[in-house]
């Protein structure tokens, strides 16, 4: 199970921030394998097995800005919050 909670959060990270996650990983015994690179809207470009590997990727800067205009939720972000003030 731990490969597949691996995969699933690097999809919400990657989502959450609508930005290209890359997830790497030691391979067995020290740890699970399976380097991930996942998009800006959650889907998996590329996994890397249990084996060593080496992948490249020619990454896109539109699909960020895509991205975060389908799902604008990093602009509600709040850098200062103080205790009985209004946030603007």
């Amino acid at each position: 199970g731990k490969a597949e909670h691996w995969r699933v959060l690097a999809q919400a990270r990657a989502i959450e921030n609508a930005y290209y996650l890359a997830g790497v990983c030691q391979l067995p015994p020290v740890s699970i394998g399976r380097s991930i690179l996942v998009g800006p809207s959650g889907h998996i470009l590329g996994e890397l097995g249990l084996e060593a590997a080496v992948a490249t990727f020619d990454l896109d800067p539109a699909e960020v800005r895509a991205a975060r205009d389908r799902d604008p939720a990093l602009q509600h972000r709040r850098y200062l919050v103080y205790p009985g003030r209004p946030v603007s």
